[in-house]
């Protein structure tokens, strides 16, 4: 946290203060007091952020009611949206769980990258969507940290949604997955691995490929944004 109030208590109280305060109020606390990064154009809504920082690009928005705990850093490019009613949790670097564990608790959204509605984002590593990607529908849960029984002791691997992929509803991302640009992942989908072929649509118990996708599927080429 290199701006604002470093006390950790302090700073969880001026952000749940935040939370229920008017934009007009919230935004300096969260500027001035939090030492976060907004852009002017940027907003957010109802929400408990209680993280180490805070970046909003140019027309980046945070909806009402989610609550975004524990991460060192959250990062929202251009237009990326974090809609309402999610929850994304991190456990603490500063807390004794994984330790030794090489992780990094950060959210990533690249510009005009987007989480709607009732998700759950384990962020104990890093979670990245890159340009345009969406966690569509509700009740996706995107886990970066697990139990090894073969070590017996708990891991964490980040999970990366490449440029333009959408996923959709009830669609599970386990540690170390990573789907690749211009996919869609079916609903009820568990990614378990890496789905490296781009173009393609994922599907299943293990997700596999299911199909291809032509190059100008409209999502895969549109421009403008999606209604919400």
């Amino acid at each position: 946290m290199p701006f604002g109030v470093r006390s950790r208590r302090l700073r969880t109280a001026c952000a749940l203060l935040a939370a229920a305060l008017p934009w007009a109020v919230r935004r300096p606390i969260l500027v001035h007091v939090l030492g976060h990064s907004i852009h002017p154009t940027a907003r957010v809504g109802f929400s408990l952020v209680d993280v180490g920082h805070l970046e909003l690009g140019p027309g980046a928005e945070i909806g009402h009611l989610n609550v975004v705990r524990g991460l060192d850093r959250v990062t929202l490019g251009r237009s990326a949206v974090l809609a309402h009613l999610n929850w994304v949790n991190a456990v603490r670097r500063d807390r004794g769980f994984l330790q030794g564990v090489d992780r990094s608790p950060e959210l990533v959204l690249g510009p005009c990258a987007r989480i709607m509605v009732l998700h759950l984002l384990d962020c104990t590593a890093r979670i990245e969507l890159r340009e345009r990607a969406t966690v569509a529908g509700y009740q996706s849960l995107l886990m970066t940290h697990s139990f090894d029984p073969a070590t017996h002791s708990q891991t964490a691997q980040p999970i990366v949604v490449g440029e333009r992929t959408v996923l959709a509803a009830r669609v599970t991302v386990l540690p170390g997955a990573e789907v690749a640009g211009h996919s869609l992942v079916a609903a009820g989908a568990v990614v378990v691995r890496p789905l490296h072929g781009s173009h393609h649509l994922y599907g299943g118990v293990p997700a596999r490929a299911l199909g291809t996708l032509a190059p100008d599927t409209g999502f895969l080429v549109a421009d403008e944004e999606i209604a919400r």
